[in-house]
């Protein structure tokens, strides 16, 4: 029997690398994503029972994670838009503070190795050329 790591904001795009890669290696990656940003079409290598619509906010969404199973937690789920965090700066908070504040606490009561990510969003913008430093681009 593999293992099983949560990834939650799996459907994104790095996200949905990230599980690809842990499938490759034998892992089961169960994925939350609530779809905002992610797409489920990012996720057809996934054998579609490892896959929860859902954000990391909703107590019931949570309840759906097999947390008792998991051997790690990958922490994608955030909203990363610095735009969005100017004009939208309370929503912001609460999916990048309290969501992660809440798959945290799970992980915790359970025993379960969390790894928290960054995004690229932090090094801002070259000078020269107005755009991002170490953006994806597909």
């Amino acid at each position: 029997m593999s293992q099983k790591i949560l990834v939650t904001g799996g459907a994104g795009f790095i996200g949905s690398f990230v599980s690809k890669e842990l499938e490759l290696q034998g892992y089961e990656p169960v994925i939350l994503d609530d779809l905002s940003t992610g797409e489920e079409r990012n996720l057809s290598f996934l054998n579609k029972s490892h896959f929860i619509e859902g954000s990391v906010l909703s107590e019931e969404d949570l309840e759906k994670i097999p947390f008792n199973e998991l051997h790690g937690c990958l922490h994608l789920a955030a909203k990363g838009d610095v735009q969005e965090s100017i004009d939208n700066p309370f929503e912001i908070m609460q999916v990048n503070l309290e969501g992660t504040h809440r798959v945290l606490e799970r992980c915790r009561q359970h025993h379960v190795p969390f790894l928290l990510t960054s995004t690229c969003m932090v090094y801002g913008f070259t000078p020269q050329t107005g755009k991002q430093i170490g953006r994806a681009h597909v």
